[in-house]
């Protein structure tokens, strides 16, 4: 999976046209005189961020760079820092959250560049065979609190199953006037699984 990703990086990178933290677009073509609108202190402030996220990213600190990727993206929403978001959840193991990430940023921007399509494409499938499904069934009392390893996934009963990252998973419910119910869960890579109350 790494090597997958380094070459993957690498096409990214160059398809984003971010060569590196301080890397700047290509000055206008000379028939474009026309003047550049001023730059609002949130998009100065969304370009720091940005940069800072892709410094840490350089550094493999991932947990450092999302933050900064985030930050940027709450400033000024761009497909740049979203595809960046995505990449580093891939890293953190957070394979879900990364598919999710680039279901998001294809909505917002569905006619990417082809190189970048052809990239996220590549992701995408790769994060998909990295995934499963949970569903919840019993008696679990409605409007309960789902947590899948202690991040809450939304109420009980669910529209439909939660994608989650394949793997052993810790599943809990609780609900004010209920006893806490925990389960643990292997979710298989492609595969459907259900969280049953013993």
């Amino acid at each position: 999976m790494r090597s997958f990703y380094s070459r993957s990086l690498a096409s990214w990178v160059l398809a984003l046209g971010l060569l590196g933290p301080g890397a700047r677009a290509a000055p206008p073509a000379a028939a474009d005189k026309a003047p550049q609108p001023a730059v609002s202190g949130d998009e100065a402030e969304a370009r720091a961020h940005f940069e800072a996220g892709v410094a840490h990213f350089d550094k493999q600190e991932y947990r450092e760079a999302l933050e900064a990727f985030r930050r940027s993206l709450w400033l000024k929403k761009n497909r740049n820092s979203m595809g960046y978001i995505a990449s580093c959840l891939k890293q953190l193991g957070q394979y879900d959250d990364a598919l999710e990430q680039y279901e998001e940023m294809l909505r917002e921007y569905p006619s990417l560049p082809a190189k970048m399509e052809a990239i996220v494409a590549a992701d995408m499938a790769e994060l998909s065979g990295l995934v499963g499904t949970l569903a919840v069934a019993g008696d679990a009392p409605a409007g309960a609190s789902l947590f899948v390893d202690d991040r809450l996934r939304g109420k009980l009963p669910l529209e439909k199953p939660l994608r989650v990252s394949a793997g052993r998973r810790t599943v809990r419910v609780e609900k004010e006037g209920f006893a806490p119910l925990t389960m643990n869960v292997q979710v298989r890579a492609g595969g459907s699984t259900r969280a049953r109350r013993p």
